[in-house]
């Protein structure tokens, strides 16, 4: 019992460090729960991680609050996943961490930006809006293009954020150093 209290209490610490209030796990769910939709399920694992923390954080109640022992029964499997997903919080590998990731992807192609995008410490720079006396094109022959080229963006990116993932889990499985 005391290992798996111990990892609960470990990942919730981490939360309530990250989101600065009490209930930490339960805020991360919380979270989960209104990203949730058409995003999420290009997020390897997002199902999976969002069932089980709510199964943790029910044993975990059900350990600390209720007087019978009915639904505190834990595996090992259950640490381990606590410990897991404490990691993988730290290496920035939880869904919500690849969720943000994306969303921030998507925002910063989706529309022109009149200031330096930061990414961390650094700036990417300015999306740059070239002088008209370029374009002589008419209005739908420009459309045709931009879409174009949005759309060769979307599977570029795609296969992008495709290639990462798979990176992450192979990293994950030990399969790839």
């Amino acid at each position: 019992m005391n290992d798996f209290l111990d990892s609960y209490k470990r990942l919730e610490k981490l939360c309530n460090e990250i989101y600065n209030q009490n209930n930490g796990v339960t805020q991360y769910i919380s979270d989960m729960e209104s990203k949730s939709g058409f995003n999420t399920m290009y997020i390897p694992g997002w199902d999976r991680d969002f069932r089980r923390l709510k199964e943790v954080r029910h044993i975990r109640n059900a350990m600390v609050h209720d007087v019978t022992d009915d639904g505190t029964d834990y595996s090992e499997d259950d640490v381990a996943f606590l410990q897991d997903f404490y990691q993988r919080i730290m290496d920035g590998s939880d869904p919500l961490a690849i969720s943000g990731m994306y969303d921030q992807s998507i925002e910063m192609y989706s529309k022109p930006q009149s200031k330096g995008v930061r990414h961390g410490s650094v700036d990417i720079g300015r999306v740059h809006k070239p002088d008209p006396q370029y374009f002589d094109a008419p209005k739908k022959k420009k459309r045709k293009i931009a879409g174009l080229a949005g759309g060769i963006f979307g599977v570029i990116f795609f296969l992008s954020l495709l290639i990462f993932l798979l990176t992450l889990v192979l990293k994950k499985s030990g399969i790839l150093f």
